[in-house]
């Protein structure tokens, strides 16, 4: 759509942590910043401020395997100031409160039946405040595909907007600016699945390396947990991890080492879902539809 003033129409988005963080380590470490100039262009970008403190805890975990010094401290500085530049597209929750009251968030978190007060419960909340302040669509990108799947009736009842992922917006950004090429968007897409495959392989590895150095007796009462994760992470399949996480959690006290390495890999974890599909299947199809050109381009 293009507006009165000739600019194209720019359709609202609220960014979750992680994807925030993927499209930051996708973009590379670089000062070029291709990937978040290109959102700039094409969306008005919002953030909540619990997302942005999440980004910024969250956002060395990726880099345990770094081992020289001056190089993690390079990435490091470089991965900072890109969180820092999301910053400015902050709604804070005083403002939303403003306008919409001081019970809004307790409304939100009643209806749409979350318990958490995550990043993800304030997204939500914040997409629902922006359609409403607007009286327009919100797209909510977010990689937490359990968080997805219980929001996506509470967005869908209120008429929000969408919630997609970062395969989504990636692949948006490709048709719509004709800077964007095919091999950009196959590189990126290439990226993230290894992002993503890195870590279900470090987790696997965690995971039976716990099992080999640990004595049967002392690993009995979580071995079938273990057994049931490490045969998941190596069939990539993603169903059930967080429960079988909670079950070795309940047994912390005698194996505190393991539940806090499993805390380093909520990315990994999130990749949970109830459809037969998963987030690595969904961007290995894409790169299959771009080769066989499905992903049409116009400009």
């Amino acid at each position: 759509m293009i507006l009165s003033d000739g600019s194209k129409f720019k359709p609202t988005c609220v960014l979750d942590a992680c994807t925030i963080i993927n499209l930051i380590y996708i973009d590379g470490e670089s000062e070029n910043d291709f990937l978040i100039k290109k959102l700039e262009d094409h969306y008005r970008i919002n953030v909540s401020e619990k997302v942005i403190k999440e980004a910024s805890d969250n956002r060395f975990l990726r880099l345990k395997k770094l081992n020289k010094i001056g190089a993690l401290n390079n990435v490091e500085k470089e991965i900072g100031r890109k969180v820092a530049h999301f910053r400015k597209f902050i709604k804070s929750n005083e403002d939303v409160s403003k306008s919409f009251g001081n019970d809004f968030f307790r409304t939100v978190k009643r209806r749409s039946d979350y318990g958490k007060e995550n990043g993800e419960f304030y997204s939500v909340a914040l997409s629902l405040y922006l359609s409403r302040l607007d009286s327009s669509h919100v797209i909510f990108y977010t990689d937490d595909k359990p968080a997805e799947e219980h929001f996506a009736s509470f967005f869908r009842n209120q008429q929000i907007g969408k919630i997609e992922d970062s395969i989504d917006l990636l692949v948006f950004l490709y048709w719509r600016d004709p800077d964007f090429e095919k091999r950009d968007l196959e590189h990126l897409l290439s990226e993230l699945h290894s992002q993503y495959a890195t870590r279900v392989d470090d987790l696997l590895t965690v995971v039976r390396k716990y099992k080999e150095q640990q004595a049967y007796g002392r690993i009995k009462k979580i071995k079938n947990f273990l057994d049931g994760m490490e045969h998941k992470l190596d069939k990539l399949d993603f169903s059930g991890l967080k429960g079988l996480r909670e079950s070795i959690r309940q047994h912390r006290r005698n194996h505190s080492e393991l539940c806090n390495k499993l805390t380093e890999y909520e990315d990994v974890f999130e990749l949970e879902t109830n459809s037969k599909s998963n987030f690595l299947t969904k961007i290995r199809e894409t790169l299959e539809n771009l080769k066989e050109d499905r992903i049409y381009k116009f400009n």
